[in-house]
């Protein structure tokens, strides 16, 4: 099932009427006289172009369909051997070397498949920003406190101590 229909066209004068055309029927099945989607019933994520006539003129537009469920990922970090991922919902997840604690699930072990961390963040509060240094995880939540785990060996996560974090910590850093 797919989160929402939408549609591709907000004039409502009645005098132009609109024709449209899926040109990429695995994704888009085809494309209702109002402008609304309707996704193949089988269609994996994906791009597909609408060919959009009306008023005389001819138009393309590439529409995005996204199955519900479906987790876009616009910022990713990599450290040494590692890499952290922040999704467009807030959520964070880590994966790979983790032997400095740097995947911020308490652990100090390897991990080949991402796993969702949780941050014990205040209600209404989200993940904004990440930033990754050779074994250690810095990120910026919507409050603008700086959350920080992993390798302190060179006092690179604020803590006035050279100790490894190995959970998730509210490391202001100022």
């Amino acid at each position: 099932s797919y989160v929402n229909a939408f549609n591709l066209s907000n004039i409502t004068n009645p005098a132009i009427s609109f024709t449209y055309q899926s040109l990429d029927t695995s994704i888009v099945s085809s494309v209702k006289s109002d402008g609304t989607i309707v996704p193949a019933s089988d269609a994996r994520a994906g791009s597909a172009r609408i060919k959009i006539t009306g008023g005389g003129k001819t138009a393309y537009a590439v529409v995005t369909v996204l199955p519900a469920g479906y987790r876009t990922v616009p910022q990713i970090a990599v450290g040494d051997g590692f890499t952290i991922a922040l999704t467009s919902q807030g959520e964070i997840y880590s994966w790979g070397k983790g032997s400095s604690g740097q995947l911020g699930d308490g652990q100090n072990s390897t991990r080949i498949t991402p796993a969702k961390l949780t941050l014990p963040l205040s209600n209404g509060q989200y993940l904004v920003k990440l930033a990754a240094g050779s074994e250690h995880v810095l990120a910026l939540d919507s409050a603008g406190n700086v959350w920080a785990w992993g390798s302190n060996q060179a006092g690179q996560l604020g803590l006035n101590a050279n100790t490894a974090v190995l959970s998730s910590s509210n490391v202001p850093v100022k």
